[in-house]
């Protein structure tokens, strides 16, 4: 009888996750996109910051072990609402040593859209990689008030 709960919870998971899509990877952060925040992901403590700003959140991730990192990013837009936060988008990947990678995601929210952005590393690194960590980056455009537009 202990299979059932195993059974049902990977059910709720496997429909839970279905919902989301892929974040985007490019090369570097576009020109022009202002850092807000930044922060650091060590053992099994999660880096996580919300934030306002435009249609297109960068997160930058930096591997900082000699080693091989494996990570997930998870991109969340706040519900106006329900003011609960919503997946938009998960990206799990592997880092190289002292390597970087830039996930992306865009809303078709009127700026300024309400933001949050989880990196966790992930399970398959569990040796001495975990202490050196990830160091992450998180860039928007802020949004123009009125007597900026032109």
């Amino acid at each position: 009888m202990k299979p059932l709960p195993l059974l049902v919870f990977l059910l709720v998971a496997g429909i839970t996750s279905s919902f989301s899509q892929t974040c985007h990877t490019v090369s570097t952060v576009p020109v022009g996109q202002p850092m807000l925040a930044r922060g650091r992901v060590i053992l099994d403590n999660d880096g996580v910051v919300a934030l306002s700003g435009g249609q297109a959140v960068y997160a930058r991730i930096i591997n900082q072990s000699n080693a091989d990192l494996s990570y997930i990013v998870v991109v969340e837009i706040l519900d106006q609402d329900t003011k609960k936060y919503a997946t938009d988008c998960i990206y799990k990947a592997k880092l190289v040593p002292k390597g970087s990678a830039v996930v992306w995601e865009s809303s078709a929210k009127e700026a300024p859209v309400p933001w949050r952005v989880g990196v966790t590393i992930g399970p398959e690194s569990d040796g001495d990689e975990r202490i050196a960590g990830l160091s992450f980056e998180v860039y928007s455009n802020a949004p123009k008030n009125d007597s900026q537009k032109q």
